[in-house]
């Protein structure tokens, strides 16, 4: 049980010694508090005194020390005598430790308002360092989160400017072809298909044969006496098979043909004297 006093003092009543005991000794080890303030409870024995009423006469243990403290009745000292002098040196000792148990109670209070202030001070400034960090905790969960954002807005940025990308080269490549569309139409319908292709190609080489071998079949030119035949693929293969004929022969036969057109009515202009005249019969001649 607590009983708390005027002056910030308390008794606790405990119903055993040894409880008592070990409370006291907790309390002295450690730092026992009641209140948010961090001042600690202190604990000693206490004796019992009555200051309030007093001890009554009748309370007292009367032995052979009572009797004799009691022998002289309460009186005055006498100045100049032997308890006077002693008495007065007493009453000196009692208020010099008066005065210095209050001066050590001034020097306590003032300890105690130094303590506190710098008790309030540094959980100012304890309060102040936790505002710092949670402040700086937030600093760094904010930068965090704004570096975050910026790499998600990077890569939000790279897909757009990819999908952007992949896009326009499908536009290009959706113009380019329907550029090139009109043209290989346009080659088609120039061009016949391969199957037309062929068969024209196949026609001409008969065609050029024919005409070849026409034109072949033309009597040859005059040749005057004595002159050597030159070889060629006219005298290999007769009748040009292969319709090819001898340079010489396809030239003096275009002569001839020149001279018959001149027969038949050609200005007498155009035809020329014949070929062998020009040259003697032991002349060899040349091409």
């Amino acid at each position: 049980m607590i009983e708390a006093g005027p002056q910030e003092k308390a008794l606790l009543n405990s119903q055993g010694s040894q409880l008592l005991r070990k409370q006291l000794d907790r309390c002295s080890e450690g730092s026992f508090l009641l209140t948010t303030f961090p001042r600690p409870v202190t604990m000693e024995p206490m004796d019992q005194l009555d200051d309030e009423e007093g001890l009554p006469d009748k309370l007292v243990i009367k032995n052979q020390q009572f009797h004799k403290q009691r022998e002289q009745p309460p009186r005055f000292a006498q100045p100049g005598s032997f308890q006077y002098e002693y008495a007065r040196r007493w009453k000196a000792l009692i208020e010099m430790e008066k005065q210095q148990q209050d001066q050590v109670d001034r020097d306590i209070k003032e300890a105690h308002e130094k303590l506190e202030m710098e008790m309030e001070a540094a959980r100012h400034e304890h309060q102040v360092m936790l505002m710092r960090q949670d402040w700086m905790r937030h600093q760094e969960l904010r930068r965090m989160e704004e570096l975050h954002n910026q790499v998600q807005k990077r890569k939000q940025l790279e897909l757009r400017q990819e999908e952007e990308r992949r896009r326009h080269e499908e536009e290009m490549r959706r113009q380019q072809e329907e550029t090139m569309r009109p043209q290989q139409e346009g080659f088609k319908g120039t061009f016949p298909d391969a199957r037309e292709q062929e068969i024209r190609m196949g026609q001409m080489p008969m065609g050029g044969a024919t005409g070849i071998n026409n034109r072949g079949a033309m009597p040859p030119a005059p040749v005057p006496a004595g002159t050597p035949a030159p070889p060629g693929p006219a005298t290999m293969m007769p009748g040009g098979t292969l319709g090819l004929t001898p340079p010489t022969t396809e030239r003096f036969g275009q002569a001839a043909t020149m001279e018959k057109i001149g027969a038949f009515g050609t200005p007498p202009a155009l035809s020329c004297a014949a070929p062998g005249a020009e040259f003697a019969p032991n002349k060899r001649r040349r091409y």
